[in-house]
């Protein structure tokens, strides 16, 4: 496994590596001091996560992880001392996946790591066919409208939940435990950016009858129309 952490702050770089060193000791774990460097490791190492600081010497973390995001479903966490919603929505629509504010603890550090990590490999349906979307995650691809959309790790894992739930309401809470984990069962604000920024790239502003519902205090609900599952 590779780990990539881009963060102008040298000692911060150390601490973080020694920590996910001492968590998976197999692991490669890579340092980038500005975007342009941590874009170069990125392309070239290809690692299985990349942690983002926002506040670099370059491009910003927004515009790294949208870099990131454009060519790689790589999970992304941003590292930033900015803690206004604002910041983490920009975050989220960037193409990140877990948001975490500085100062923050090893613990938490790599408890979060490892709850994207887990979600961004688990299992679920192999191809999924709705209307004109078609959704192969063995392959991680998603189709709309014969054109393929790219999802970060945690809408895909959205997207699964959800679909594995066709035409039953997921509660707030439940979709939050099994995408993110139980330590996330409080945090709508995540559910809710992470939820408008799947259904903008599932064309739903475009439809009259959207795939995905907001049941009001409840939670979301795929919308199903006959849909095809392969288990092939």
């Amino acid at each position: 496994m590779k780990l990539l952490i881009i963060d102008d702050e040298a000692e911060l770089r150390r601490t973080v590596e020694l920590t996910l060193r001492l968590a998976w000791p197999e692991a490669v774990v890579l340092g980038a001091p500005d975007g342009a460097q941590g874009l170069l490791l990125q392309e070239r190492e290809q690692p299985d996560c990349v942690l983002v600081d926002v506040g670099l010497p370059d491009l910003d973390g927004f515009e790294v992880c949208r870099h990131i995001r454009a060519r790689s479903r790589v999970p992304l966490v941003m590292l930033t001392v900015r803690a206004a919603e604002a910041d983490i929505v920009a975050g989220f629509e960037a193409g990140a996946d877990d948001y975490l504010t500085k100062p923050f603890g090893n613990l938490e550090l790599v408890a979060r790591l490892r709850a994207l990590l887990r979600r961004s490999q688990a299992p679920g349906l192999q191809v999924f066919r709705c209307r004109d979307l078609e959704v192969d995650f063995r392959r991680w691809t998603v189709i709309v409208a014969g054109q393929e959309v790219r999802l970060s790790p945690t809408e895909f894992g959205l997207l699964r939940c959800l679909v594995e739930h066709a035409g039953e309401v997921r509660p707030f809470a439940a979709l939050l435990q099994e995408v993110w984990g139980p330590e996330y069962t409080d945090e709508r604000g995540y559910l809710r950016v992470h939820i408008h920024n799947l259904k903008q790239k599932l064309g739903d502003h475009r439809r009259q009858a959207p795939l995905i519902a907001n049941e009001r205090g409840v939670g979301y609900r795929f919308v199903p129309d006959s849909p095809e599952r392969s288990p092939q």
